[in-house]
């Protein structure tokens, strides 16, 4: 009969005692090349001139003899790595999305690439946190992987293209309903950033949709907005609840709007209900001298100490001390106050805070740190 709590303990001690070998490092870990070494015995003509022969034939449409001559490289990959992976990868990276008009053409060469996808390397290099850990010394997946993402991403951005400049609505309704990739929106927003703002306006509607639909699609919104030069795209995006995906664009999403036009769009976010986006309309209005929207809400919980980083951005010291006097407001709204003068950190804000803070006692309990 078998011991369960002795065998148990065995395992435990092998398992501790194989720990302990490889803290002591008495235990050898293989140590990879660098990438750096491999690159060094890589004879960069020849494969400079093989990559060329392999583009020609990609231009002289000979899907047969490109075949061929990959398949001999892949072969021959074990024997000399820096040789024939080398002239894979550079191959791979050199490959450029086709002319939509030719698209169809050149699938052998997709196909091509899908093989490259999931080629596993003959040589491996240290990886730089740990050289026992190996990574491809000559990518050919990543490389490959990186032109069908161009190549999709191209797809994407001529069909968008043609249906902006046509009015194509069904192109719009149809793809109101799929999950577009991180390749398909990058697609999608290149060709905004291309189209004539005379056609984005009048796909407007379709495109409202899309953005209401597709909370991914957010961010495209932003570089609509900046191509028509109307924040009405962003205004749509908020409205509909995506205000966290398209926060990272709104600092820029006044570029090239007249002063009045941005103004009016800042007020406008300054009034939606998500927080992140109040606070970076109060930043934008008080760095265009328009601070009263900022001090009037220092007592608000959600936006307090986003208004008073925007005022000690904008220097505004003497209307946060004023506050900060004002022993009737609300403790957080002096509270918020007494953060801006703290923020905005020069000699005369600290002055006014500590000015403060002697004439308040229970202000200085709240600031003892900020005061010494």
């Amino acid at each position: 009969m078998i011991d369960v709590k002795r065998s148990s303990r065995a395992v435990v001690s092998r398992a501790i005692l194989a720990l302990a070998l490889l803290a002591t490092g008495s235990v050898a870990t293989a140590d990879y090349e660098s990438r750096q070494a491999w690159q060094a015995r890589v004879p960069h003509a020849d494969v400079i001139a093989e990559v060329a022969v392999l583009q020609e034939l990609v231009a002289s449409r000979a899907w047969d003899e490109l075949a061929a001559r990959v398949a001999a490289h892949r072969a021959r990959a074990t024997d000399r790595p820096e040789l024939h992976e080398a002239v894979l990868e550079r191959f791979a990276r050199s490959v450029q999305p086709p002319a939509s008009s030719v698209a169809r053409e050149v699938d052998p060469l997709r196909a091509l690439l899908q093989e490259f996808a999931s080629i596993e390397p003959s040589a491996l290099a240290g990886h730089p946190e740990g050289p026992h850990h190996g990574i491809p010394a000559f990518p050919i997946a990543a490389a490959a992987q990186g032109a069908l993402h161009r190549w999709r991403i191209a797809e994407v951005e001529a069909a968008a293209m043609a249906a902006l400049t046509i009015g194509d609505v069904a192109w719009f309704e149809a793809r109101q309903k799929q999950v577009w990739s991180p390749v398909e929106t990058q697609g999608l927003a290149q060709a905004l950033a291309r189209a004539q703002p005379g056609a984005l306006r009048r796909s407007q509607p379709q495109l409202t949709r899309l953005w209401q639909a597709r909370p991914e699609l957010a961010r495209t919104a932003a570089v609509a907005a900046r191509r028509t030069l109307d924040p009405t795209p962003l205004r749509v995006v908020l409205a509909a609840g995506h205000d966290e995906t398209v926060l990272p664009d709104l600092a820029r999403a006044d570029e090239g709007l007249e002063p009045t036009q941005a103004e009016a769009f800042w007020f406008d976010l300054a009034a939606v209900e998500a927080p992140a986006v109040r606070g970076v309309a109060l930043g934008a209005l008080a760095q265009r001298g328009i601070s009263e929207p900022a001090i009037e809400a220092l007592g608000d919980p959600d936006v307090g100490a986003a208004a008073a980083l925007a005022l000690a951005k904008s220097g505004e010291i003497d209307r946060l001390a004023a506050v900060l006097n004002q022993k009737a407001a609300a403790r957080s709204r002096r509270q918020h106050a007494a953060l801006g003068l703290k923020l905005e950190g020069s000699p005369r804000a600290r002055a006014a805070l500590a000015a403060a803070a002697a004439q308040d006692m229970a202000l200085a309990r709240d600031f003892e740190r900020w005061l010494k």
